[in-house]
């Protein structure tokens, strides 16, 4: 569409007035200025925190340009309400002049109206212009004529000037509008009313358990004091997991609104605004600072070590390959040692090894189902990660390499370990857990190499009854084998 500035064409006439649309929070539903400088902080993460501050006292409108320099937006991956683009473009079918003017950088304004392709005309802010309340209103009352009459659509508080002097007022959203009779309003699109707690992704807090680990391997079950600080980790844990995330799906808008799945995340989707998920994200973060800090420096230390690790991952060392599962597999591993930390319980090594490998596989099975639903050129990458379709036969075999190394630590743990001869008199059931491991772990992927894998691997256990039954029959195996039997079972075993 070739966009045309604002005042360039002779007001309509009264039997057919135009409609001038706002975008932010009406065509679409989200803050483009949020957005974008969050688009601009994971490009240039290091120049917009340092110029952030002498941008913002340049002006609104200059921040906005400023920012819009670093990172442009991708017009067809913002979240449109959906009636607001079919109302407008059926209008201009009809023979109406639809207009696009927002307080959005004029450079945002333009890309949107191409990708909308119905306006006849459209204007953002300029730097030394900011399109909102009064200063938008002189701008249309420029372009239409003083006295024209014109329908407006808007969303906030903002609005009330432009719609004051409309003649036909329409809202998209829940705004209400004390004193201001709407004549439609834009707002049957459902919203989940548990966006907010789906945007913590409490089912991700299962991962935090392995902070149990630590004194469960130590069969220290009578001993409330370290259970207490075990069940504080956790907590701290799951509030700093969930800021994370609430990170991760900030910085990662753009590939995740082109992800099948992942575009229904609430901030993807837009059922969340960027500044209150931002604000949940502070929140969880303090939360779990304050948590850390009741259970001792070392635990506070080890849970800092791992936002950095987040945040690096986040902004990233997500988009290297290889890298980012050995990441992901280093934080999983972190959570146990969080809780040997918090406890005051000795790590053993063979855990330690036995996590690694275990929890790598677990990674690159996350990033196998990611790359067996991706259906492009095997020469591109994947959006946000640094894999090609292509790579999928790698990461499969590393994978299941790197789980078969854990079952194989695990059968060596058995027999070579001191600490497996004492606290387990009839160790010789643990062989039976072995074959345990390397049914579930045979079976993932099977099941990830016929299609059929969650993408997160650890939701998919969590929903998946053969593996909570192998779950149960290992702890009743590492019960039964902490118990001196009259018959050693290890007698039976060649």
């Amino acid at each position: 569409m070739r966009g045309t500035m604002l005042g360039s064409t002779t007001p309509p006439p009264a039997d057919a007035r135009p409609i001038i649309v706002d975008l932010d929070g009406t065509l679409v539903r989200t803050d483009t200025l949020w957005e974008n400088f969050l688009a601009a902080l994971r490009v240039q993460p290091i120049t917009v925190a340092l110029l952030c501050l002498p941008w913002i006292i340049q002006g609104r409108a200059s921040l906005k340009r400023n920012i819009a320099l670093v990172a442009q937006l991708s017009p067809a991956c913002l979240p449109y309400r959906r009636e607001v683009v079919e109302f407008v473009r059926a209008q201009a079918a009809l023979g109406r002049k639809v207009f696009l003017v927002t307080a959005a950088d004029h450079s945002i304004a333009a890309s949107v109206a191409e990708h909308v392709g119905c306006f006849a005309g459209f204007q953002g802010s300029e730097p030394n212009a900011n399109l909102k309340g009064r200063e938008k209103l002189s701008v249309i009352r420029g372009f239409i004529g003083n006295d024209s009459a014109f329908d407006y659509i808007g969303d906030s508080p903002s609005d009330l000037p432009i719609w004051q002097a409309a003649t036909g007022r329409l809202v998209a959203g829940g705004f209400q509008g004390r004193g201001i009779e709407f004549s439609r309003r834009f707002n049957s699109e459902p919203l989940d009313r548990l966006a907010v707690l789906r945007l913590l992704r409490p089912h991700q807090w299962l991962k935090n358990c392995l902070v149990f680990l630590p004194l469960m391997m130590a069969h220290q079950f009578a001993s409330p004091s370290q259970w207490v600080s075990a069940f504080i980790a956790f907590a701290a844990m799951c509030s700093c997991a969930s800021g994370v995330y609430i990170l991760n799906d900030s910085l990662d808008l753009a590939a995740d609104r082109a992800h099948h799945r992942k575009r229904h995340r609430p901030l993807a989707s837009g059922e969340v605004s960027v500044p209150m998920g931002l604000a949940v994200a502070s929140v969880c973060f303090s939360f779990a600072v304050g948590l850390s800090v009741v259970n001792g420096l070392g635990t506070a230390v080890a849970l800092a070590i791992y936002l950095l690790l987040t945040t690096l991952y986040s902004f990233k060392l997500k988009r290297l390959a290889v890298v980012d599962v050995l990441l992901l597999a280093s934080l999983y591993t972190l959570r146990v040692l969080i809780g040997g930390i918090a406890t005051a319980t000795p790590l053993s090594p063979w855990l330690l090894g036995l996590s690694m490998f275990l929890f790598l596989s677990l990674a690159l099975a996350k990033r196998f189902a990611e790359l067996e639903g991706v259906h492009q050129d095997s020469e591109k990458k994947v959006p946000g990660r640094g894999y090609r379709p292509s790579d999928t036969i790698a990461v499969g075999s590393m994978g299941i390499a790197s789980g078969f190394l854990a079952i194989l630590v695990f059968t060596l743990y058995i027999n070579g370990s001191s600490t497996a001869i004492q606290s387990y008199p009839s160790r010789g059931l643990l062989w039976l857990v072995a074959p345990l491991l390397l049914y579930w772990t045979m079976r993932l992927w099977l099941i990830a190499y016929r299609g059929q894998l969650d993408e997160d691997p650890v939701l998919f256990a969590a929903k998946d009854r053969v593996s909570w039954i192998i779950a149960v029959l290992t702890l009743l195996l590492g019960a039964a084998a902490s118990v001196s039997w009259p018959v050693s079972p290890l007698s039976l075993v060649p």
